[in-house]
């Protein structure tokens, strides 16, 4: 062999210039550390360079600089004609993953994945795959043939420090970079890590970061020595020594701290010729200074390289099987908490008015009728058996009218037909029905026009019998009243019970007690329509409150309130042709006050309820504002003790005052009316307070006859009119929807309760989602790192962790939307046996007052995922500040 076999030939030129190169920490607690000052050196594109210097002197902080591992305060590293000073952290990583290849003294490997793994990430950093066995072929080349599958806990150190040089070799990185490769081995595997290495240098730049000089003089082609930051020696190999043994000028040449091995020999005696046999000496020695020459430099391109989409989410759920535990439990307290986080959500949305305009779509209603109740305030001070109408004003009907309902809006005067003995005056709280299909009385009086009866008739008014004589102050009724009355056993006209025979003047418990006039019944159909209601009904198949679950039997009450139930007239005069007439008989007795003076009111608080009778036969001989009084009552007034024997001992008249007063002023303090009268004569012909005179019968009705309710002819934005209802103190007279109102009342009570719950539940969703994403990143921090020395990009990572973070997301989401269906018909179950029990006269039809609301699920899924988005992101953006050295270096 000639000895120009013994030449090493660097070829190529420089691939590394340095310039002035400055690196400056700054610590609050230590100040400013100079690691690096004005370094000036150039590095060839091959061969083994090593570094050495004490701890401090700046030798791994200059490796770091050249791998784009921390970032340079000043002066400049150009590589291939790259000025990587200049670098954004995207290029950085570009330069990471083309042109570097790592090897850490504490191997740095992911200990999650096999060995194959872990070499093979470098390449799939590089959007390349394993072909030709690539993986195994570098694996043989360290020694580590077979080891694939092992796991890096299973390695000895040198072992792991092979798998190391082979995820730097894999890549046929342009520069190898290895801080203290043999520091934790020992002597016979650091030799064998340096001969690999030595091999390797043939092809790439080796930079060796050590302590030990002897490898340093043993293996390296080029050596830098520093201190406090500068270099102090850069030396390279003797160029007259060109290997370790060579024959120059029939002379045999020796370090001088070189053995001969027995192959030297035999090619020494093969070649010399000479006798003459020198010894190098330390003068001659092997390195000399390096004495700097500019040559070229050839760019080479950094390359844009990510991995790819499938290996991202292969590495993703790799990483995914050490936290299957803890992604479950993550996953259900999540979901748990966005479950009840939704349930509140649906009640802080609750709208009782889309509930009550649900229940209107189910009675399939044409129109309805609402009173003007009292207040919560005025409520409080009142007996919970009174009535507590108030007059409707036309400014009531203005707010109405002004959420844009277009149907018309009739008033219902407070006057009404008793059927029963028992029948209380029209109040906003008595029941049409009492253990009876048939109505106990009617609910006032509406001015209407023909062609709206013809409408509620079906388009044509079908007359079942008509007065002879239609008076202005007369009614019509419907079929369903007139049988009423018939059911109600008060029927006193002349003959059999029969339609004909009914209209005209109406009679209430005596013949000559007049209640008002009929000018005509028509048919409603009633008979067919609800004939199974009626007939149930009638043979006892509703029992205690199980009719008020019947569904037919809720469309029949709704007809009642909707259509049945009204006295109806085309007089617009309607109320002053009454008065005129004289017709009504009575008042509720909790309008009627007696006294002598404003200090000493009198009422009668056991008698019946009706205050007074219009003698219209004049069956007594009274004056205008006279009246005649039961004795029995005229004692309970003025607590006197006439009997029947001395009751005509009673001397009058008696003058007195008559107020009236609104059933909810109940403290007396406005009176309607007050009439001096004169108590004439005391009878025991009447149940009732007594008979009276034109004057106060007028009077009377002049007082109560006022504007109780009104009745909408159209169910058209009936969730606005209800809102409208609700603010200006209305109840709705369906029994339906005014039981269901009350219900939902109280389910507003809890509104603000779950606004705090929810509030608090979002809170706790925050911090579950977001301690999960930062656990995750904490414990994968060191991988992080890692990665991004081999060259993975912030937004690679970002896809392999956020794939994670996915999974937990897209499983709460599912657990959440299935559990908040289940939970929403567990809460109606509640809620409905719960109001059963509370109010067992409510109407109730299948109510679901908690909907379960897509638009409460894609909110929630908004918010898991931008609260995923948002725990994933902001830790990225601290770790993209973070110099990747650092990372690892945090571990060590």
């Amino acid at each position: 062999m000639t000895s120009e076999s013994f030449i090493i030939k660097w070829g190529g030129g420089d691939m590394i210039q340095i310039e002035n190169l400055t690196k400056i920490y700054k610590s609050k607690k230590k100040g400013t550390h100079r690691a690096l000052n004005n370094v000036n050196i150039t590095l060839p594109n091959k061969g083994l360079v090593f570094v050495l210097g004490k701890s401090g002197s700046g030798k791994s902080t200059l490796l770091n600089l050249i791998g784009g591992l921390d970032k340079i305060t000043s002066g400049k590293i150009i590589v291939d004609g790259n000025d990587i000073s200049k670098l954004k952290e995207r290029e950085y990583c570009n330069y990471r993953n083309t042109h570097i290849g790592f090897i850490f003294q504490d191997y740095h490997l992911i200990e999650e994945l096999s060995i194959y793994e872990n070499v093979v990430l470098s390449i799939n950093l590089r959007r390349e795959e394993d072909k030709g066995d690539r993986v195994k072929n570098v694996l043989d080349i360290v020694g580590l043939k077979g080891y694939e599958h092992r796991l890096p806990s299973e390695l000895s150190g040198g072992e792991r420090q092979r798998v190391a040089i082979a995820r730097a070799l894999i890549k046929k990185p342009r520069i190898i970079l290895a801080d203290e490769p043999t520091g934790n081995l020992d002597p016979v595997t650091a030799t064998a890590i340096l001969d690999i290495l030595k091999e390797v240098s043939k092809d790439c730049l080796v930079l060796i970061v050590s302590h030990n000089e002897n490898d340093a003089y043993k293996y390296a082609d080029r050596i830098l020595k520093l201190s406090d930051g500068e270099i102090i020696q850069d030396n390279v190999k003797n160029p007259r020594i060109k290997h370790d043994v060579m024959i120059e000028n029939e002379t045999f040449l020796l370090p001088y701290d070189r053995l001969i091995t027995d192959d030297e020999i035999d090619r020494i005696n093969h070649q010399l010729e000479s006798k003459s046999i020198k010894k190098v000496s330390k003068s001659e020695r092997k390195y000399v200074p390096y004495e700097n020459k500019d040559t070229e430099v050839e760019k080479v391109e950094i390359l844009n390289k990510n991995l790819s989409k499938r290996n991202t989410s292969k590495l993703s759920f790799r990483f995914l099987k050490s936290k299957v535990g803890n992604i479950v439990l993550s996953s259900f307290i999540a979901s748990v908490i966005i479950v009840v986080l939704a349930l509140s959500m649906s009640f802080i949305t609750f709208d009782e008015c889309n509930i009550l305009k649900s229940e209107m779509e189910k009675l399939q209603l044409e129109s309805y009728s609402m009173e003007k109740i009292t207040d919560t305030e005025e409520n409080t001070k009142l007996d919970v058996t009174s009535s507590f109408i108030k007059e409707v004003t036309d400014e009531d009907i203005a707010q109405f009218k002004s959420t844009k309902y277009e149907g018309n809006i009739y008033k219902v005067l407070n006057y009404s037909f008793t059927f029963s003995s028992y029948a209380n005056f029209r109040t906003v709280d008595s029941a049409p029905f009492y253990n009876s299909p048939f109505a106990r009385e009617s609910l006032g009086t509406v001015t209407v026009n023909e062609e709206y009866l013809k409408e509620k008739c079906g388009g044509e008014i079908k007359w079942l019998a008509k007065a002879e004589e239609q008076k202005p102050h007369g009614v019509y009724i419907s079929d369903y009243l007139a049988d009423s009355i018939f059911k109600n056993h008060v029927f006193y006209n002349k003959g059999i019970p029969s339609y004909s025979n009914l209209v005209g003047d109406f009679l209430y418990t005596t013949k000559d007690t007049i209640q008002g006039y009929i000018n005509g019944i028509f048919d409603t159909g009633y008979k067919t329509k609800y004939s199974a209601v009626i007939e149930k009904y009638l043979a006892g198949g509703f029992k205690n409150t199980s009719i008020l679950k019947d569904t037919t039997f809720a469309t029949f009450y709704g007809d009642f309130y909707n259509h049945y139930g009204y006295l109806y007239t085309f007089n617009p005069n309607f109320k002053e042709d009454v008065i005129k007439a004289n017709t009504l008989y009575a008042v509720p007795h909790e309008l009627l006050y007696f006294s002598e003076s404003k200090e000493e009111p009198y009422r009668s608080t056991s008698y019946s309820s009706r205050a007074f009778i219009y003698d219209q036969l004049n069956k007594y001989n009274l004056s205008k504002f006279g009246l005649a009084m039961n004795y029995d009552i005229y004692n309970q007034f003025f607590h006197t003790n006439y009997t029947t024997s001395t009751y005509k001992e009673f001397v009058g008249p008696k003058e007195v005052t008559l107020n009236w007063y609104r059933l909810y002023d109940t403290e007396k303090k406005e009176p309607i009316s007050s009439i001096k009268i004169t108590i004439e004569q005391l009878v025991t012909g009447t149940t009732h307070i007594g008979y009276c005179g034109e004057g106060i019968a007028q009077e009377a009705l002049n007082s109560i006859m006022f504007t109780s309710s009104i009745l909408f002819d159209s169910t058209d934005n009936f969730d606005k009119v209800i809102k409208v209802a609700d603010t200006n103190n209305f109840k709705c007279n369906l029994v339906a929807l005014e039981r269901l109102q009350t219900l939902t009342k109280a389910v507003t009570v809890f509104v603000p309760i779950f606004e705090i719950v929810g509030f608090v539940l979002l809170v706790a969703t925050i911090f579950v989602l977001t301690t999960f994403a930062i656990k995750m990143i904490k414990t994968k921090m060191h991988d992080i790192g890692i990665m991004k020395a081999l060259g993975a990009k912030n937004r690679t990572l970002f896809s392999i962790f956020g794939l994670q973070l996915a999974l937990v997301s897209a499983i709460s989401c599912i657990i959440s939307t299935v559990g908040y269906y289940l939970l929403i018909g567990i809460t109606n179950d509640t809620l409905l046996k719960s109001f059963t029990k509370i109010s067992p006269q409510a109407l109730i039809l299948d109510i679901q007052f908690i909907h379960f609301n897509y638009v409460i699920v894609i909110i929630n899924i908004c918010l898991i995922l931008l609260l995923t988005a948002v725990s994933l992101v902001l830790p990225f953006l601290i770790i993209r500040k973070i110099e990747p050295v650092k990372i690892i270096k945090a571990k060590e």
